[in-house]
């Protein structure tokens, strides 16, 4: 394992750390029963999807629903904003996946089953520029689709490895986390398998962000680690030790400075990620691992409550 002295050279390039950052709870919707999060790239939007198949698109600053986007049958576990932030893509579990436009609420497109997962959807994520989208399936497949539609462009067969969560770098490179081994990292295009990033250990992880420079890629173990990797360096820098139980979910700020995992324990850990200090710990956070998010702007996170319900929390400074 590298020291916290080269982690920290690695990345240098991170905006200074603030004097200290708060993570204050500022609202609980308690009738708002969540089962993922996505957060719009640049404002204080965010995307949630309810138990009962709905989705609500609503703004962090003004604690206000704008759209409800209806029509899928069963909840949707995959959500995720385009990084132009024209587009909600979501997935639900009886591998329907929709294109929404995110002004208007309307939905654009379903896109073609036949071809589709065979299994619910649990995690999707954009390409830098918008144009594809990959969404990660029960069945243990990776799909990449046509933003425009059509049947998937490319299938990744996990083969036993059981996929959880993926996310784009800007070379159009796919990373994505496994429970046989850890981060798998794909070419563009064809997407072959080019490195496997192991982590310690026989378990796993259970899901992976992607900071926006495409440097930097944090996965939730379940060894109740949250793991930090150099995507430029293709190597684990460090696993930093968050949970007493399985960390099911991460995400990072805007800005990659700082990184949250959530855990079957109920809580939600999050982490400077150049010092690797704590930064804060919520308590009575869902006990299935609660989806999380922070708004594109910075100054909000959003997370679940032990009754699943959506809560909003600011972020001093913003993590922008």
């Amino acid at each position: 394992m590298l020291t916290t002295a080269i982690v920290s050279a690695v990345l240098a390039t991170a905006p200074a750390a603030p004097p200290k950052t708060e993570v204050a709870r500022i609202k609980t919707f308690n009738h708002l029963r969540v089962v993922a999060l996505a957060a719009h790239p640049t404002s204080s939007l965010f995307a949630a999807s309810l138990e009962d198949g709905s989705i609500k698109i609503m703004d962090a600053a003004k604690l206000t629903s704008t759209q409800t986007l209806v029509g899928h049958p069963q909840p949707c576990y995959g959500l995720a904003f385009s990084k132009d932030g024209k587009y909600l893509a979501s997935g639900d579990d009886t591998a329907r996946i929709y294109l929404w436009d995110v002004k208007t609420g309307k939905k654009i497109r379903e896109y073609p089953r036949d071809k589709g997962h065979k299994r619910g959807i649990q995690s999707i994520s954009f390409t830098r520029d918008s144009k594809r989208f990959a969404s990660v399936g029960k069945d243990d497949v990776i799909k990449v689709w046509n933003t425009s539609g059509g049947h998937p462009k490319n299938t990744i067969l996990g083969k036993g490895a059981n996929f959880y969560g993926a996310g784009f770098l800007p070379s159009g490179a796919l990373a994505a986390g496994t429970l046989k081994d850890g981060l798998r990292l794909y070419e563009p295009k064809a997407f072959a398998l080019a490195q496997i990033i192991d982590v310690p250990g026989p378990l796993g992880v259970n899901d992976v962000d992607v900071n926006s420079r495409g440097t930097l890629a944090t996965a939730a173990g379940r060894d109740g680690k949250l793991y930090v990797f150099d995507l430029k360096g293709k190597k684990l820098l460090n696993g930093l030790a968050s949970h007493n139980d399985w960390a099911i979910f991460t995400c990072l700020a805007p800005n990659g400075r700082l990184a949250a995992s959530s855990s079957s324990d109920r809580t939600v850990k999050m982490w400077d990620v150049k010092s690797l200090q704590p930064v804060a710990t919520l308590q009575n956070m869902s006990v299935i691992g609660a989806p999380m998010a922070f708004t594109g702007n910075g100054k909000f996170f959003i997370s679940s409550s032990s009754a699943d319900t959506i809560q909003v929390y600011s972020v001093t400074p913003a993590a922008k």
